[in-house]
This record gives structure tokens, sequence and C-alpha cells, in this order.
């Protein structure tokens, strides 16, 4: 059993050194509240997701057909695994807002309230069949465009509009996320106007039920894909379904998947760093201690103390960074939990999540933080095993070495300055502790600039690639159109030039694996659309059965190009040549000649859609919907900037981990800063006592300090650089493929704090020498 006496002299001893061991708990409980606060964060949204799934009864499937009377559709509740099977009327249109303009917004007529994709009634009251005009809106349109109970609007189908009245605002899981057009795979808050009304409304205008969607509830535990199968081949015989979507698939679903999905790539290079910094912080600061005990050590060996209880004793600091660290790591896990959780729920629009710390995370987190102050304990306690009781007693040589010593006289030699030659003298004697906080600097704000140049690089792929494509307005019709019904659109003031395109789902098929795919037919000549090609080529004008595949979708099938695919479109399949596969934004796009889509959709001279180019004379994009057909109006520039809006919101978790970041930096410059400082104590004494003063002792530790710092962030520069190239690649194989972009502005937002704050940490160690008055300088010998 240790010594009590043993363990008193300990406790003392590490009360002397509370602030650096503060420090060191300080920037391990950031290392643990990183990696607990934020996978939990990211936990709690999916759980939110799928607890709002379980609520509302989501549908995990639903089957988009071609408009029909309802009794024509075969049932499909009678199909093995099929729970429940929502029909309803999906209706494309637009409303005329309070602020003058345009909503695009969706109808949804159903027979009752829903049971799949059921409504939770947040204010007001549900659908009532007898009130045909009083409908529901969910809870986006009300919160972005200022929509209560009882107001009323004008909801425009085509040509026909409808009078309404706001009878209630609903939550619904369908329209967890907003997006201007899913097309482009965007999140934008308040584009989207989603209105639930009963049938009575639309059934007297049309004479009978029409149903163009089923929602399909599937039971637990059965084959999703058998039921897809079996369903898609009860409604063939009698209907055309133009596209199947598994929850899997939907906008909603797969956004939050793939960007959630981005954040966990980033949190473990993020994590590392602070890692590393509290594993060296912690070796370094019991070396330290080691280093100035060492007398002691001797003295205790020599009066019999066992080394074990001696290697045992010197491990209470290790503890009491752990206490340290857990309870600043836990709280501040709470902070990152909501810090991180709230800010993404309010970017993307989302409903208020359940945040709460997981179990997993915190014990994989404690776990994690045992294993290092393990081995950040191990390391240094060696040399005690090593130390004789005549070494130990003789004490510290001080760093030398011949290129250190030409450095030092060099820079020296840069002023004349009495403070500026002695701060590099005392670099250059403790140039292992100097290059050690060099490196904690660098690693701790190249990791902040790593996750601000990461950002921007993810910004700046999107926007660039919506830049090279040339077109200015993208308009979906209501319905398929003729291309001799295009002339209005043409003709339109301001229009210089107009892309026809048809949009659709198919599968593409290799052997026995089937992939959905977004399929996007163009003529091949127009520049409307510029992919990132990643191998072969574009498809060319005049080609036919050729297509170019997104790169997971080709991953995934396991072709290349050169490869032949079956392309299967409501029950008929083509043979066709995969030329290109290229980096896309949404997962499972593909593109082919307008020519092919028209021939594999059977829909020859229509088209689903129009790219416009516009100049000079071009009104308001409004204009555009009192045009016969138009369903929805999609302005590029708009898109484009609700993306750069949404990016600046989620920012907050960016500029959240940078403050951690830069606390973990001051927090090691000042560990280092005040072990120098307290090394020399005696010295800095005596320049007192022989006429220095305090602002000239002050200057010699802030040269000092500020060399470390500015050497720090020129080489958090380049690892930063370094942290987002590398973090860019392994989203580029996750999603799509980002291109790093360093700006002026990233550099400056994490530099410019650093180099006013790391200054600051010369603060403490100069007054612990204002303190010390001659004290040490009459017990101490050393100097020089």
């Amino acid at each position: 059993m240790i010594a009590r006496q043993l363990v008193a002299a300990m406790r003392r001893a590490a009360w002397q050194m509370k602030g650096r061991l503060f420090a060191a708990g300080l920037i391990m409980g950031t290392a643990l509240a990183m990696f607990v606060g934020v996978y939990s964060a990211i936990d709690s949204l999916f759980d939110s997701r799928a607890g709002w799934y379980k609520e509302f009864n989501v549908a995990k499937l639903e089957l988009r057909v071609v408009p029909e009377d309802n009794i024509n559709i075969p049932r499909l509740e009678g199909i093995d695994g099929v729970q429940a099977v929502e029909r309803r009327l999906m209706l494309p249109g637009n409303i005329d807002t309070k602020a003058g303009a345009k909503l695009y917004a969706v109808m949804i007529a159903t027979e009752k309230s829903p049971i799949v994709n059921r409504l939770r009634i947040d204010e007001g009251q549900d659908l009532d069949p007898s009130q045909p005009t009083a409908v529901v809106i969910e809870r986006s349109m009300a919160q972005h465009h200022d929509y209560k109970v009882g107001d009323k609007f004008r909801l425009n189908i085509g040509k026909d509009h409808y009078d309404l009245t706001v009878r209630g605002i609903a939550m619904s899981p369908e329209f967890l996320i907003d997006s201007a057009n899913p097309n482009f795979f965007l999140p934008s808050k308040g584009s989207l106007g989603a209105v639930f009304v009963p049938y009575s409304l639309v059934q007297p205008r049309l004479g009978y039920q029409l149903v163009n969607s089923l929602l399909v509830d599937i039971k637990d535990g059965a084959d999703h894909r058998a039921v897809e199968k079996a369903a898609l081949k009860a409604l063939s015989k009698k209907v055309t379904v133009e596209e199947s979507l598994p929850l899997e698939r939907q906008f909603g679903h797969l956004y939050l998947e793939l960007d959630l999905g981005a954040f966990e790539i980033f949190v473990p290079a993020i994590v590392l760093i602070f890692v590393l910094t509290a594993l060296v912080i912690t070796v370094f600061l019991l070396y330290q201690w080691i280093n100035e005990k060492k007398a002691e050590i001797g003295v205790m060996m020599s009066i019999g103390y066992r080394t074990r209880d001696i290697m045992l004793s010197f491990a209470m600091p290790a503890a009491l960074i752990g206490m340290i660290a857990i309870i600043s790591g836990t709280l501040l896990s709470f902070v990152l939990l909501y810090g991180f959780g709230t800010d993404y729920a309010k970017a993307l629009g989302l409903p208020e999540p359940n945040l709460t710390l997981r179990a997993l995370p915190l014990v994989q987190g404690y776990l994690g933080l045992l294993a290092i102050l393990i081995v950040a304990t191990a390391i240094p306690l060696r040399s005690i095993l090593r130390m004789t009781p005549r070494e130990a007693v003789r004490g510290n040589t001080q760093d030398s070495g011949t290129v250190a010593g030409k450095v030092s006289a060099g820079l020296g030699r840069l002023s004349q300055s009495v403070a500026w030659r002695y701060a590099v003298r005392n670099l250059q004697r403790g140039k292992g502790l100097a290059l050690m906080s060099v490196v904690a600097v660098a690693l701790s704000l190249g990791a902040s600039l790593s996750y601000f140049v990461s950002l921007t690089s993810f910004e700046q792929s999107i926007v660039k690639r919506f830049s090279t494509d040339d077109w200015d307005v993208a308009v979906d019709f209501l319905a398929p159109v003729w291309t001799d019904e295009l002339a209005d659109i043409k003709k339109t003031a301001g229009v210089t030039r107009t892309d026809a395109y048809l949009r659709g789902t198919i599968k593409v098929q290799k052997g026995d694996k089937v992939e959905p795919s977004f399929l996007l037919g163009i003529d091949p000549a127009s520049g409307a659309r510029q992919l990132r090609m990643i191998a072969g080529r574009k498809v060319q004008a005049g080609e036919r059965d050729a297509i170019v595949l997104e790169r997971k979708t080709a991953d995934t099938l396991g072709v290349g190009v050169g490869d032949e695919v079956s392309i299967d479109v409501r029950d008929k399949a083509w043979k066709t040549k995969v030329v290109g596969i290229f980096s896309g934004v949404l997962p499972g796009e593909s593109y082919a000649s307008l020519a092919d889509a028209q021939a594999w959709f059977d829909m020859d001279d229509q088209v689903t859609g129009m790219f416009l180019k516009t100049g000079a004379g071009f009104g308001q994009l409004d204009e555009l919907y009192k045009l016969d057909r138009v369903g929805r109006v999609t302005s590029k520039a708009n898109l484009v900037h609700e993306f750069v809006v949404h990016l600046k919101e989620i920012a907050g978790i960016v500029y959240l981990a940078f403050i951690f970041s830069l606390l973990v930096a001051v927090l090691f410059l000042f560990s280092t800063t005040a072990y120098g400082v307290l090394r020399r104590l005696a010295e800095y004494s005596t320049l007192r006592t022989i006429g220095f003063a305090d602002r000239t002792v002050l200057k010699m530790i802030l040269f000092e300090v500020a060399t470390i710092g500015a050497v720090g962030t020129v080489v958090a520069v380049a690892a930063g650089i370094a942290i987002s190239t590398g973090l860019n690649g392994v989203l580029s194989n996750a999603w799509f493929q980002v291109d790093t972009t360093i700006t002026l502005q990233d550099m400056l937002v994490v530099l410019l704090p650093a180099l006013i704050f790391l200054p600051l940490t010369a603060i403490p160690p100069f007054k612990t020498i204002v303190r010390a008055g001659m004290v040490p300088t009459l017990r101490r010998r050393a100097f020089g």
C-alpha cells in the first residue's frame, strides 16, 4: 500500500500545478465532448426521424401511376407483406401567397384522414368532407409564409383554381424537408406548399375519383423488394406505373442520410486531432512533473520508498486529469448535442428533434478516455523505472545542439531588442518544448481551418456545377406535352434558347442486379447540363442506345464504360451501352439522348419539361405559370441562393467546432508557457532584481508565445489544407466529387482570432513571476 505521507506529498505537489492539470483535463474533455456530443446528436436526429415515421405510419413504398379511376386500380391489400394501402390524388400547382409571389404547391386529395403517412394536427382541425374548401396545410407553408388557421388563399391547378380556407396546420412525415425541385436534390425551406384536401373538393369537377398515387405500408419483417415486385406486377395488368419510390429513395429520407453521413465522415478526423493533442499534453505534463521532482524522487528512493509506490503516486495527476475530463467532457457534450442537433434541424427546417446523450458513444468515449490516460501515463512513468537515486538527485540538463544554436543566433540578430533576443534564446534552450507547442497549435488550428475549407469546398463544388450548366430557368409541365405545343414558351419575351427534356424513373439491370435510376433525356448537343465525368464520355450528338450512369449506380451494378446494360421501363426492356460514368449530387441519376428516352417511355414527340436560357427583356418567373400546362418553375439562381443560405445556417455547427479547437490551442500553449516560465522563474526574478522593467519581462514572454503562435498558424494552413483534402476525398467516395477550394476568408476566420488570443496565454505566467518576487531567486542557483 502506498504510504500516506507519499500520497499527501504528491497531492500537495499536484495542487501547485492545478492550472496545467485543468488545461490538460479540459483538452481531453473537449475531445470526449466532440465525440459523444456530435455522435449523440446524429443518432438523435436519425432516431427522431424513425420516431416520426412510426408515429405517422410512414409509407415504405409509393407507387405513382398514370391517373386512373379508383375502381379500375387493382387492390394491393391481399399481397403478402402489405399492411395497408392509401389511395390519393396528387396534383402540382401554385399558390398566390400573401407576399404576392407564386409558391410551388402540391394538392393531395384523400377520401378521409389518411392512415398511411398520417397527419398530426398541430393547430386547428382535421379535414371534414362536408367542408370541401376547408383544408389542412403542411407546417412549412404556415411557418415560412405566415399562414394561420382561418386564413384564405387561392390554389391554382393548371387553368383551374380553388379558393380555400386553412382549417388546420399539420405535420407530415412526407415533407420533413422541403425542396424547390427534388430533381436537383437541394433543400430549400419554405419552397413547397403541401395542401391536403378532401376528395369532395375535386371529385365534382372530375366526375369520378381519380387516383395517381398509392402509399403502401409494409409489414415488419416483410421483404420490401418482394412486396414492390408483387405490387408492380398486380398494377401493370390494368394501369401504367410511372414511378416506384421506396422510402429509401425519397428526397427527404435520402438527403438526410447523405448529409448526416457527411458529418459522420468529418467527426472522426476532428476527434482524432483532439485525442492526439490530449495525449501529447498529458504525456508532456507528466514528464514536466517528473523532471521538476527528480530530486525528490531521488530522496524517496534513498530513504527506502519502493519504485512501484513512487510510480503510483506520480500517476495522481493522470487521475485528476481524468476526473476533470469526465466532468467537463460530459457537460460540454450537452453543449455540442444541442448546438449541433438544434442548428442542423433549423437549417433543414426539420421539426424539433428529441436530443439525448446516447449510452453507446458515452461508454465508448469513457473507455477511450481511460485508454488515452493509461497510455499517456505509462510512457513518462517508465522513466522512473530506469532512474537511479544518484541520477534523480543530479536533476536535468539543458537542451543543446549546434543547429538549434545557429538558428537561435540568426533569429536573435533580427532585432537588437533584449526582450526579443532573450525570447529567441529561451526557444532555443527549450526547442523540444517549442516544437511540441507549434505542432499542437498547428493541429488544433489546422483542424479548424479544415472544417471551413471543406464546407466551402462542398458549397463551391455544387455552385460551380450549376454555374457550368447553361440554363437559367427549368419548367416542368403538369403532364407530358407534345413538342409542337411548346411555341408559347419559346416565344416568351427574353427567352433566348430552349432545351426540351424528358424525365422519368427507369431500372438499370446487369445480370441479377437491378438499380432504380432517375433518367434525364436531353439533346446531347445541348449545353444545358454539364456532367462531371470520371470515366468515359458524354452521349454524343446523334448517338443512340447509349447511357451515362452516376458513379454509385455503376459501382452497385459492377459495370464500367463499354458494358451493356438493360433499361427496364414499364415492363419493357432495351439493351444499351454505358458510354460514361459521372459524379452527381443526386444519387442514381442517368443521362441519355432525348430520342432514346422518348422511345423507352413510349412517348414519341413528347417532353416533360424545358430548360430556358434567358436574357434582356425576360420578366418575372411567375409569368411562366400563366402559360398552359406549366406545373413548376425553378430558377437556377434562386436554387443556388437557397442552398448557400442553407449552408450558412449549418456553418454555426462549424463555428462551434472552431471555438473548441481554438480553446484546445490556447490551453495547450498556456500549459507549455506556464511550464517554461516556472522552469526559469529564478531567471525572470533575477532580471527584475537587476533592473529590468516588468513590461520588458512581459515582452520576453509575449515574444516567445507570439513566435510559437505565428509559426503554428503558418503550419496550420498547410495542415488544414491537407486535412481538408483528405476529408473531401472521403466525402467524394461517399457522395459526389468535392474539389478542395481555399479562400482567404476561411483562413482569416481561423487565423485572426488565433493570433489575437494565443498571445494572451503569456499573461497568467507573467502574473506568477510578479507574485513570486525575490523568493525563487534566493532559493535557486541556476541561471543561464
